[in-house]
């Protein structure tokens, strides 16, 4: 059993039982994990304001049809919190409501490949971060997160908070945080730039040979979670557009620019041409900043599948993964 709670409009997971090894299954290097009852609550964001709660699941969680929310508001599973009794499915969702879903989660599987321990301090530990695998519970994730295999895996460490982030199909240096006056600490020097980041990328094509600094900005759509590159960044009139694109129930790019800056240089080509090393330094902080940006030079990351990549990843992964989530729950118990 696992329960959620709310902080800050946000949806806050948390086990009422801490995350142990055996909730992980590994199988043909893959880790899986066992199946869990999940309930989830949330607080009804702008965008979903005026829609029915079913809508609102199947157009954020398109991965089940929309047959399994119906069942699942029919038997009580999903319902909506502070509607008035005898309420429907087609209620509008607004201020004060709460969604809340009893589900039987199947989490997607990730790499079955060690957690490296690089460095440690009484302030900070210093970790090898896996691809495949987010930091912290998101989406469809929350066991198979850095975060709770190191609960679970590396417990004498203590309580670790996550500072900084990579995303899921990254691998690198990722820092923790061991006490709350460190992750004080490690966020402001962040924040100034007192850190640098720096990143090796394998994109496609023949990078050139020339550093190159990418200045354009971008737009992130949170309800597509995709960025899109605005050349010459906001205009005077933004705050206008964006009013009339949401009286339009469309998303304005130009509106939500902002300024991202990456530097480019050439590392290596690969002996047969196809792709290139790339190392990459963000100078600023944009969701999905250094992949759009390579995209938008014509040499998208080689993987990167959503922003013009052209390779579609490890068959046995993918094979793997569909056969784990089509599979009877009983057999994985």
């Amino acid at each position: 059993m696992h329960a959620s709670t709310l902080r800050r409009g946000r949806v806050v997971e948390e086990p009422s039982t801490p995350v142990s090894a055996a909730d992980f299954i590994k199988v043909a290097g893959l880790r899986l994990v066992r199946p869990y009852y999940f309930d989830y609550i949330c607080s009804v964001k702008d965008r979903w304001q005026g829609k029915g709660v079913i809508d609102v699941l199947h157009d954020e969680f398109p991965g089940q049809p929309r047959a399994f929310y119906e069942a699942a508001y029919a038997d009580g599973r999903l319902r909506v919190e502070g509607a008035p009794p005898g309420a429907d499915a087609s209620l509008p969702l607004g201020d004060g409501l709460r969604i809340r879903h009893y589900t039987h989660r199947h989490e997607p599987p990730v790499l079955d490949v060690p957690i490296p321990m690089l460095g440690m301090t009484e302030a900070l530990v210093a970790i090898g971060k896996p691809p495949s695998m987010p930091v912290h519970a998101s989406g469809q994730h929350r066991k198979n997160s850095v975060v709770a295999v190191l609960e679970a895996e590396a417990a004498h460490l203590g309580l670790l908070r996550p500072v900084h982030r990579l995303d899921k199909g990254v691998s690198g240096v990722l820092l923790f945080a061991r006490s709350a006056a460190a992750a004080t600490e490690l966020s402001r020097r962040i924040e100034a730039h007192d850190v640098e980041k720096v990143y090796v990328a394998r994109v496609c094509g023949a990078f050139p040979a020339e550093s190159l600094t990418l200045d354009v900005a971008l737009a992130w759509n949170p309800r597509t979670n995709h960025v899109t590159v605005v050349p010459g960044g906001p205009l005077a009139a933004a705050a206008a557009r964006k009013a009339a694109a949401a009286a339009a129930g469309s998303f304005d790019t130009a509106g939500a620019a902002k300024p991202a800056l990456t530097e480019f240089r050439r590392l290596a080509i690969a002996p047969d041409g196809c792709t290139s090393l790339v190392e990459c330094r963000p100078r600023t902080g944009r969701t999905h900043q250094i992949r759009v940006h390579l995209q938008a030079l014509g040499h998208p990351v080689a993987n990167d599948v959503q922003y013009g990549g052209t390779y579609p990843g490890p068959e046995r992964f993918l094979r793997g993964g569909k056969a784990y989530l089509d599979a009877d729950p009983r057999s994985l118990h």
